[in-house]
């Protein structure tokens, strides 16, 4: 099994090179716009409990390696509360009536994190605890790179917030890097003896369920960047500057097309900072809102941002006495 076990960790190495996470570690992006891949997942992270009673489990069994992997599901069980705290946290938990959410959850936004869950049962259910034990360890492998880059950016949304958060946070990481099937089991894991048949069958299930994650996280990465956290409905007379993360990706021509283009608020939003004013004051303070993760809107009256530099200063240079009336 030595040589299984190293294979895992060879794919945990490729699996962690995914764009998904790249994304996640861009500390350009505030890190609430990195966690708003958050809904999307949550048809995987709300049936994994159920995976670990109705599949894994299997009790009462003789078999040593079932035995590592029933004490196992005891203690990956009951994660997603601590993923519904977060989601509170972070201001994912939206208040929408139950037919709208279960419209949700059966979208095909959320289609592969539903299909996820299906094929983990499918390769598990009829098993031997031998194949299950390597979905799992997969499954731990994955969700260790995971948050290992998520309590990074969780780090980075405390600056502003000063909360805990169990689930993305520090808190879930060191919990899952101690579980018993991987500490006390360690050795006798190891010392298991594979034929060939098995070990290139076992490596086939391997990419099979690597294969599946990656496609997950590649999921949520298209969510994440479809559902700005900053984006607002517009139908006033004052034009908005999006957040600096919206137009981050776009091309410096089409960057400044948008921010010239006449948007307006409609008031139905809700923000803790509104910036009056798209100048250079205005601007930067902004820019500092956005590295803390602050929900914030910029308001111009005129038609694009900076619009006092289009008449003034009259010399055309930018210097200390820069007034209106001193050039």
């Amino acid at each position: 099994m030595k040589e299984i076990l190293a294979y895992i960790e060879q794919k945990k190495h490729e699996f962690s090179q995914l764009p998904f996470f790249d994304y996640l570690r861009d500390q350009s992006i505030s890190p609430m716009q990195r966690l708003a891949f958050a809904p999307c997942a949550a048809p995987f992270v709300m049936s994994f409990g159920e995976l670990n009673r109705s599949v894994f489990r299997d009790e009462p069994s003789d078999d040593p390696i079932q035995k590592i992997i029933n004490k196992h599901t005891y203690e990956d069980d009951d994660h997603w509360l601590w993923f519904l705290e977060d989601l509170e946290k972070i201001g994912l938990n939206k208040s929408t009536p139950f037919t709208e959410t279960l419209k949700f959850l059966w979208s095909e936004e959320t289609g592969y994190s539903r299909q996820l869950s299906y094929e983990l049962y499918r390769h598990s259910v009829d098993a031997e605890p031998i194949q299950k034990l390597l979905i799992i360890s997969v499954l731990e492998a994955t969700g260790s790179t995971f948050l290992q880059v998520t309590s990074q950016v969780i780090l980075d949304l405390q600056v502003s917030t000063e909360q805990e958060y169990k689930y993305f946070g520090s808190h879930h990481f060191s919990v899952d890097s101690k579980h018993y099937c991987f500490e006390s089991g360690k050795q006798l894991i190891e010392g298991i003896q594979l034929s060939e048949k098995d070990r290139l069958k076992n490596r086939e299930l391997i990419d099979k369920i690597f294969t599946l994650f990656s496609k997950l996280v590649s999921t949520l990465l298209v969510y994440a960047k479809l559902k700005s956290l900053g984006e607002t409905k517009m139908n006033t007379n004052f034009h908005e500057v999006l957040p600096l993360n919206y137009t981050k990706s776009l091309s410096k021509n089409k960057r400044t097309n948008l921010l010239l283009e006449p948007k307006v608020y409609d008031g139905n939003d809700q923000y803790n900072y509104i910036i009056i004013g798209a100048g250079p004051a205005g601007l930067q303070l902004g820019y500092f809102l956005e590295k803390t993760g602050r929900k914030y809107l910029i308001l111009e009256a005129g038609e694009s941002p900076g619009t006092f530099f289009k008449k003034f200063p009259r010399h055309k240079k930018l210097i200390s006495i820069n007034k209106r009336y001193t050039g």
